[in-house]
């Protein structure tokens, strides 16, 4: 039998070079090898895209007061209610209409010389100070801010006793309430004192509950501080025997 072979030239020089087949005479095929060369240069940038959303949601709409948290990793504003920054404005409620200057915040940023005005049309405007866990009020002050005064003062109400004191530029004491113990979530509440109907006014500047000064970047340390002072006032008898204090070590109403 002729022994037939198949051949090919190859076209770089002219050589006869035998074509790789099977038995039946078939071309035996390869897949192509594909070498890649260096990187070509950069090309020219292309159009701007299109401006993206901001990460931050608009807050043109969002009331006063709310505050930005993430939720299933996405931005949210949520009322201060259901922040999880909790912070002795958060337990300050105003409630009605009238004309505020400033921001409740104003009374809890440890300054005197910044103050909230609120000037409320009726007697039912003004606000709500609760308390964020049980605690026995020792002394109960207020203060309307340096070189702040009105004659309508504060009318201060818990649970039908009422005292009005005067809005003066110091610390003004609302003695009718030491010694009580005000529950979690009840509070006071506060409205101009001696409305005349002439839309009356008060300044506040501050807030102090057994001589500490109420400061929001504190309200951690002094929600402790003043939880554990509760403890001590509410179970004198108790803490006396456990750390071997004399009676005189604890008096409940020193401030």
């Amino acid at each position: 039998m002729t022994d037939v072979r198949l051949t090919a030239t190859n076209p770089e020089d002219s050589s006869v070079v035998p074509v790789a087949c099977n038995e039946k005479g078939e071309l035996l095929l390869e897949e192509p090898q594909v070498v890649e060369g260096p990187p070509g240069p950069q090309g020219p940038p292309g159009p701007d895209g299109p401006p993206g959303d901001s990460v931050v949601p608009d807050a043109s709409t969002i009331p006063d007061g709310y505050y930005l948290r993430t939720q299933n990793h996405l931005p949210h504003w949520v009322a201060s209610a259901d922040s999880p920054a909790i912070i002795w404005s958060s337990f300050l409620e105003p409630t009605g209409g009238g004309r505020e200057t400033g921001d409740k915040y104003l009374v809890f940023d440890g300054s005197l010389d910044t103050t909230w005005q609120k000037q409320p049309q009726n007697p039912s405007e003004g606000f709500w100070f609760r308390m964020p866990f049980d605690l026995q009020i020792g002394l109960l002050e207020f203060h309307a801010g340096t070189g702040k005064s009105s004659p309508h003062g504060l009318s201060i109400t818990y649970k039908g006793t009422m005292q009005t004191i005067s809005n003066a530029a110091e610390w003004t004491p609302a003695s009718r309430f030491s010694g009580i113990t005000v529950p979690e979530g009840e509070g006071f509440w506060v409205s101009t004192g001696n409305y005349d109907g002439n839309y009356p006014y008060f300044w506040l500047a501050g807030i102090r509950i057994n001589g500490l000064h109420l400061v929001d970047p504190s309200s951690t340390t002094q929600f402790f501080d003043l939880q554990l002072e509760h403890q001590v006032r509410t179970n004198a008898a108790k803490w006396r025997q456990l750390l071997g204090w004399d009676e005189k070590d604890i008096n409940p109403f020193k401030n």
